[in-house]
């Protein structure tokens, strides 16, 4: 077993050349990844595990000390299997010091084959129904105008283009025009149509967009409840899991923040922020925005809150179409037990049901 020091755009990491089973994840933390997590006083035989997520794409484990402080936990995440075709672990990694110098993110300790070891936030996930209230709106709108004043990290590939485009042109290129298991085809087709329907409204998106003034920032991408972490204690809500970070539009991030009301288990898209809501939000948004330019409490305009809200609109649009388009890349290579191809449909007719009525609204 293998442990280097990697370092790629500045950034030094340790790496262990060793896969963590995913069922057998406490032995093997013990035997190859305890020595790298900085806790010199934490025992084997006394470190203990409890499963945190087990979810579409990975496994979350918390580990402790049996008597140590509640507190001192540190994560361990397990990518499942293929997850490597859709995310750049790498630009992950770098992306997660960048945010904890920052102070937004926690320290990762090590990455090893299939996953990474991290700090621990302290506090619980957000649930879906908290998601439109006036204090959480406000905490959420704060944290994501921190992260996008944060320098981004330096590339580990080309960009060319911003996430939204980089990743729906790599992943409709490889969508199939048949899949080859018969029920995901036949799902494909109730809830799709045909490739070349996708494309095409595909094109009439990028052309909507085309002219967009939002500005490149480095976002999220994936602000669904479970990546929100509100801590009671300090009133603050901090992100995790940066699979998706990169340099992206401000308005994606917010949009696709709203489409993140309906949840993803079985989402509701009724539950949709409504303007109000919505605007109250941007508002919160650009007055800590101006406040960390400036160093001081600035007023927000009405016309500023409603050109935004109306971007931010329009690239909920794009937010539909980029997971449509996940959940068709899903379909090829996940092993999960997840209709993908279904979820993509939903996303997929959300973006129909909308897509007149957000490239509609005036920006004025």
């Amino acid at each position: 077993m293998a442990v280097t020091q990697r370092e790629k755009e500045g950034v030094v990491w340790t790496h262990v050349a060793t896969v963590i089973d995913a069922e057998n994840f406490l032995e093997g933390f013990k035997t190859h990844l305890l020595s790298h997590v900085q806790r010199p006083n934490w025992s084997p035989s006394g470190t203990r595990a409890k499963v945190f997520v087990d979810g579409f794409t990975n496994k979350l484990v918390a580990l402790y000390q049996e008597d140590g402080p509640k507190d001192d936990v540190v994560l361990m995440r397990i990518n499942g299997p293929g997850t490597e075709k859709i995310i750049d672990r790498d630009a992950e990694l770098i992306s997660t010091h960048v945010l904890h110098r920052a102070g937004l993110a926690a320290p990762v300790y090590v990455q090893f084959d299939n996953g990474t070891c991290y700090g621990y936030q302290p506090g619980r996930t957000v649930h879906v129904s908290e998601m439109g209230d006036r204090a959480m709106l406000g905490r959420v709108a704060k944290t994501m105008a921190k992260l996008h004043a944060t320098e981004p990290p330096p590339p580990t590939h080309s960009r060319a283009l911003p996430f939204v485009w980089a990743k729906c042109d790599d992943w409709i290129a490889k969508v199939p025009q048949t899949f080859e298991d018969p029920k995901k085809n036949e799902t494909f087709q109730k809830v799709i149509g045909s490739l070349d329907t996708l494309r095409g409204q595909y094109q009439w998106l990028r052309g909507v967009l085309k002219d967009s003034r939002s500005p490149l920032v480095f976002c999220h991408n994936d602000l669904l409840c479970g990546n929100l972490i509100y801590n009671e204690d300090a009133g603050t809500v901090s992100f995790i899991d940066l699979e998706y970070a990169d340099v992206n539009y401000s308005a994606y991030d917010i949009g696709n923040y709203f489409c993140e009301f309906a949840g993803f288990v079985n989402p509701d898209y009724s539950r949709y922020p409504d303007e109000n809501t919505q605007k109250l939000f941007i508002r919160f948004y650009l007055e800590e925005a101006a406040k960390i330019i400036r160093g001081e409490d600035s007023l927000v305009s009405d016309d500023e809150v409603h050109s935004l809200y109306s971007e931010a609109n329009r690239f909920a649009l794009a937010a539909h179409m980029l997971w449509a388009l996940w959940g068709l890349f899903q379909a090829l290579y996940s092993t999960k037990d997840f209709d993908y191809v279904a979820y993509a449909g939903m996303r997929f007719a959300e973006f129909l049901k909308r897509k007149d009525e957000f490239s509609a609204l005036s920006k004025h």
